[in-house]
């Protein structure tokens, strides 16, 4: 593990977004979004605890393996990162940032369950690791401690819906509402100003990514899925 992480340096979206500027580029589509498995919390659970702690350390060396290779569908000009947000008339969220650096960005959804975030925030903790928790408003409401941990770690904290509910099938205030009190929790909680924001699913249209960007957000996706279940390769020897 240790020589992938001096090779490559693994950053939180927030850090990689900071200098992002949106012109309206004309870029190569990007892949459609994939649903989580709706049985992923159920598979996850079954996995034996010493099992758990080597797929969070191989997923996040799968992940940077894969990521460091993969071409993006932004562009860089000079020391400006710039990111394509429409396609042919589609507003488009976020879904990764091309850069000359051996950078990633690596996030964790936090919508049910606290059995394991304390071994990840010491496995992260231990490689020195920054990265980004997209949280829902019930988890925030469930494990403030949690919440509080993971900021005092130094991680970001980021904005995953009030109620993991379909973004696409709600209209523009109840997108707002959504948003937004998950929004008020950590800000009361913490005083920290979320401004990362991933829909449940992978599940959007145009009408969510304008209203999380009038409300102040960046709408974040991801182009790589490290879901557990479709790991199948980590009960083998990794080289």
């Amino acid at each position: 593990m240790s020589k992938y992480i001096e090779k490559i340096k693994v950053f939180s979206p927030k850090r990689l977004l900071s200098k992002i500027s949106l012109p309206k580029v004309s870029l190569p589509k990007p892949l459609s979004p994939r649903l989580y498995l709706p049985k992923m919390k159920q598979g996850f659970s079954q996995i034996p605890r010493q099992k758990k702690k080597e797929y969070v350390f191989r997923g996040v060396v799968v992940a940077m393996m894969l990521v460091a290779l993969l071409s993006s569908y932004t562009a860089v000009t000079g020391k400006s990162i710039t990111v394509s947000n429409t396609y042919n008339g589609k507003e488009l969220p976020i879904y990764c940032v091309q850069t000359d650096k051996n950078q990633i960005a690596l996030s964790f959804d936090a919508a049910w369950g606290n059995e394991d975030t304390q071994q990840i925030l010491d496995i992260l903790k231990q490689h020195g690791i920054r990265v980004t928790f997209f949280m829902t408003g019930g988890w925030v409401e469930e494990y403030p401690d949690d919440v509080k941990a993971i900021l005092a770690a130094g991680h970001d904290l980021a904005n995953h819906g009030e109620n993991h509910k379909h973004m696409s099938r709600l209209n523009n205030e109840q997108i707002k509402d959504e948003i937004m009190k998950v929004h008020e929790k950590v800000k009361k909680l913490t005083g920290y100003e979320m401004d990362l924001f991933r829909p449940p699913y992978g599940d959007y249209d145009n009408e969510v990514v304008k209203t999380a960007t009038s409300i102040g957000y960046f709408t974040i996706q991801w182009d790589i899925d490290t879901l557990v279940t479709k790991i199948t390769s980590l009960n083998k020897p990794f080289n």
